[in-house]
């Protein structure tokens, strides 16, 4: 890097020139706004926590009946009767 690329800062820090384009940049972006804590204290961020655990507590009724489902299906695939499976012989 040629040394006039390089800018000293009233702090005394050496930074590249190319960065003050990034942080022209970085000024002047429109960020959202923070997030919030589960103990929200506006109204739009109590309805946001609800929604999601809503959302997940569907999400997880739908997997532990998933579960149920193929845990009774794997129950009735290895059932076998003591005569097919050589028991007593």
């Amino acid at each position: 890097m040629p040394i006039d690329a390089i800018a000293v800062q009233p702090s005394g820090v050496r930074r590249p020139l190319m960065t003050r384009a990034y942080d022209a940049a970085l000024a002047a972006a429109q960020f959202p706004g923070p997030v919030h804590t589960l103990m929200a204290s506006d109204v739009i961020g109590r309805r946001q926590v609800m929604s999601r655990l809503r959302q997940l507590q569907k999400e997880l009724t739908l997997q532990q009946n998933f579960l149920a489902n193929c845990r009774g299906r794997v129950r009735r695939l290895l059932r076998i009767s003591p005569s097919s499976a050589g028991v007593g012989r």
